[in-house]
């Protein structure tokens, strides 16, 4: 197990997840050919379930910024990779004849399989992503909403920062950047989800597009301590979710959107006054 290299997905966060969720079997494995090391080996397993979790949140992020077309039938099967991981570390805990090396021998096989062989149809996917991620603005991004293109290149501005930055920056120079990233995503969100509550009647697509605004900005907060602690390397983070979620999510989730939006009719006057009434709120400098 060891010595196993899983081909690269295309995505080099998801490749980094897995080679740390490996890593953390080894680590099991280690503590369990000691004497009395079951119970630290217990506890590691713990710390690979929300490794194993995050992870998979992760990649479905990801995948739904490319736009994967089979991402709910993918994140069953991660439903019942977590299910079935859970229920064999649980036999540690309440069955004591249960010997701890069978289990890591099956997470382990369970996690190769998944990775080998299921994660294999998300490849093709993955592998489009060179050409989906300009690093400066384009018209291909405009939605024809100033307000909504102003935050954009904003976005796309702290990006191509972080982008410019070395692996070894200070810390205090990332976390900057990031926090101002992040501030500026919830003010973006907030006026994207208040315009669409406004004008467009599916509210399917509103909540879906919500859905997205909030799985973003969690994976902001759960990946920025693993760059603090040097678990995950910045340009990692940058080419591997940030570029990838921000030129995706404007290309495939707002400018559908946008559609519907501009399908109807032009701002109401009503909506003109949302707009210019958050303008303030909206332009971070």
């Amino acid at each position: 197990m060891g010595n196993l290299q899983f081909p690269q997905s295309g995505n080099g966060l998801i490749d980094e997840g897995h080679e740390h969720l490996m890593v953390l079997l080894a680590e099991i494995g280690g503590h369990l050919r000691q004497p009395n090391g079951r119970p630290e080996a217990i506890a590691l397993f713990s710390d690979f379930l929300n490794a194993l979790r995050n992870h998979l949140g992760l990649e479905e992020v990801i995948l739904r910024t490319n736009g994967y077309s089979q991402l709910n039938n993918h994140a069953r099967r991660h439903t019942q990779l977590i299910d079935r991981v859970t229920e064999m570390v649980e036999t540690l805990t309440y069955a004591p004849s249960v010997h701890p090396l069978e289990v890591l021998d099956r997470v382990s096989d369970l996690l190769i399989e998944h990775e080998m062989v299921e994660d294999s149809d998300i490849w093709p996917c993955l592998a489009k992503q060179d050409s989906l991620q300009p690093t400066t603005w384009g018209a291909e991004m405009e939605t024809g909403i100033e307000q909504i293109d102003e935050h954009h290149k904003a976005m796309i501005e702290y990006m191509t920062r972080l982008h410019n930055m070395s692996d070894d920056a200070p810390l205090e120079d990332i976390a900057q950047v990031l926090n101002s990233l992040r501030s500026l995503a919830i003010v973006h969100f907030e006026l994207e989800e208040s315009l669409w509550t406004d004008q467009c009647g599916d509210q399917k697509a509103n909540n879906a597009h919500a859905k997205a605004h909030v799985e973003i900005l969690e994976t902001l907060d759960e990946m920025t301590p693993r760059l603090q602690t040097g678990e995950i390397a910045l340009s990692t983070f940058v080419d591997g979710f940030l570029t990838d979620w921000l030129i995706n999510h404007i290309l495939r989730v707002d400018q559908p959107h946008i559609a519907l939006f501009n399908s109807g009719a032009a701002f109401s006057d009503e909506a003109a006054a949302t707009l210019k009434n958050r303008k303030d709120k909206a332009a971070i400098q």
